[in-house]
């Protein structure tokens, strides 16, 4: 069996037509993966898609970061466990977004997805799709009311507003037919639905575990061994639905904390791949061998300032924040910071470019002007202004330092408070800052990233820390009831520009490149866009 007989299983898809239209994703799986490129680098020998070899069983493909797993609870985890958790759960579909288009859908244990109207969502389950047998499922079928309690579980669990509030029921038709009921329109159903966290998870293992934070148990194509923050350890599912799949043996992924120690196990074989967080670990993991793939692509991780706009009466000011705003000098950081390769950007990363402004637009509205700066510092009577700013110590020192030295350009003094994360997160929550950097999360959509500028953040529920603007908040609850991708594409792009413009509650600095490193003897990646490598499963290890 190949890799590209199992995409067309995986994503066989029967949409109806109001579907297609409102997600962008009519005509996906393999022929989607095929066209859909890796980014820069080495060039990549065709396997995924149209596999060059037979691949070969067996092996554990090995990783390693510098970044802690907290659970594998697929419903509560928000930390690196989330990586691992596609291996382990089943799900109805999977969204995942391309860089330069609309999200794309590939359906797993559904095997279609009909919307007769704009509210209800019905959905059909594959037969025979069965939970590991492990106990206390025991290889039981999944059926349409594990679909039913899996999202119940969500709305208890998890921050994400759609399972409260939009949701006006669910229900198992049959077995095998599940149906989700909206009461409104909602435009991220399918992200929602297809995200990391709604994954399908067995009763009986919640009721006799209390919690699956550190023992797993779903119907994916690995089967949790063992886990601690420490690392992750996988093994092959031996009775997953797609016959065949997975080839190799296992997964194990260890938390390390020197960076540096990650690229020496990888140069001497004992990782698999890694991702050098800049470009010069990149270039220097790239002179390892002729047999090292490495891939670049655009990082969806934004370096950005956050304004507590409430904190102070100067920063309700929007002459001061635009002075703050222009003082940046953003192409010095994306140089030192960088090293050169990173792009302007504004709240959805630059490299999403269907829901980014151009290059062009982005340079222009984020121009470095010092003498503006001090003419707006001046009228607002604030030319003497002291800002303190907040941030992680481990992450953003050297940030943190280019912006003392920037803004003091226009007259403006910082003063820098180094904190630990849980402090640090602490603050955040509390309101309890002026300006902050570092924390923040690649986030795959421009979902999140554009509703943090609702004046009362996208649960709709929590502390404000900017003035209210009608016409943004009006603008963002529209963008979230457009499920039609074009139009919501323009009401992304509109909002950007008005959320720019009144710098805050976020300034946006730049985003860097991501790099991905592989030893050539890992296969199945390589028509795989990045943004659904979490959802491959025929990977193989050629190392005859």
């Amino acid at each position: 069996m190949v890799s590209s007989e199992y995409w067309q299983r995986f994503s066989r898809q029967r949409i109806s037509r109001r579907t297609a239209l409102a997600t962008g994703a009519a005509g996906m799986g393999a022929a989607a993966l095929a066209l859909a490129g890796c980014g820069g680098g080495k060039e990549q020998k065709p396997t995924g898609g149209t596999p060059s070899g037979t691949p070969t069983p067996g092996g554990i493909l090995r990783s390693a970061a510098n970044a802690t797993a907290l659970s594998i609870d697929p419903h509560t985890e928000i930390a690196a466990g989330l990586a691992f958790i596609p291996y382990i759960y089943g799900y109805l579909i999977h969204e995942y977004q391309l860089f330069d288009g609309p999200p794309q859908l590939l359906q797993d244990h559904a095997e279609s997805m009909e919307q007769p109207d704009d509210l209800v969502f019905n959905f059909k389950l594959r037969q025979g799709i069965r939970f590991q047998n492990l106990p206390p499922a025991n290889g039981r079928e999944v059926v349409a009311e594990d679909v039913v309690y899996s999202c119940d579980r969500i709305a208890a669990l998890a921050q994400e507003p759609f399972w409260r509030t939009y949701i006006a029921g669910k229900s198992a038709l049959s077995p095998y037919e599940f149906q989700l009921r909206l009461n409104d329109r909602y435009a991220y159903t399918t992200e929602d639905v297809g995200g990391v966290r709604a994954a399908i998870v067995p009763k009986e293992a919640v009721d006799a575990w209390d919690d699956l934070n550190t023992r797993g148990l779903g119907s994916g194509p690995f089967q949790a061994k063992e886990f601690s923050n420490q690392g992750i350890s996988l093994e092959r599912n031996p009775n997953y639905y797609v016959q065949g799949i997975p080839y190799i043996d296992g997964l194990n992924w260890r938390s390390m904390a020197d960076e540096a120690a990650i690229r020496i196990a990888f140069r001497a074989k004992q990782v698999d791949s890694y991702a050098p967080p800049t470009k010069i670990q990149a270039d220097d993991v790239a002179g390892y061998g002729e047999d090292v793939t490495l891939i670049k692509d655009p990082n969806l991780f934004i370096t950005k300032v956050n304004i507590n706009e409430l904190s102070r009466p100067e920063l309700q000011d929007v002459r001061v924040r635009e002075a703050i705003d222009i003082s940046f000098d953003r192409d010095a950081m994306i140089e030192k910071l960088a090293f050169g390769e990173g792009n302007y950007t504004g709240p959805a990363s630059w490299g999403l470019t269907f829901w980014s402004l151009p290059q062009d637009e982005l340079r222009q509205r984020f121009k470095r002007d010092l003498t503006k700066a001090r003419q707006l510092l001046g009228a607002a009577g604030a030319d003497d202004i002291t800002i303190e700013l907040k941030f992680v110590t481990t992450t953003a020192s050297d940030v943190c330092a280019m912006i003392k030295e920037q803004l003091a350009e226009a007259g403006i003094t910082v003063n820098l408070v180094p904190q630990e994360f849980g402090t640090f997160i602490t603050d955040r929550s509390a309101g309890a800052y002026e300006l902050m950097v570092g924390a923040g999360l690649p986030y795959p959509s421009e979902r999140y990233p554009m509703q943090f500028n609702h004046t009362t953040n996208f649960t709709r529920n929590q502390r404000p820390v900017r003035l209210p603007e009608p016409e943004i908040d009006a603008l963002l609850d529209q963008i979230l009831m457009t499920p039609d991708v074009n139009e919501r594409q323009s009401l992304v792009l509109e909002a950007t520009r008005l959320i720019i413009d009144r710098h805050g509650p976020f300034y946006y600095l730049f985003a860097p490149y991501a790099y991905t490193a592989r030893w050539d003897y890992v296969r199945g990646y390589e028509k795989v866009p990045s943004t659904a490598v979490g959802y491959t499963y025929d990977m193989w290890l050629d190392k005859s």
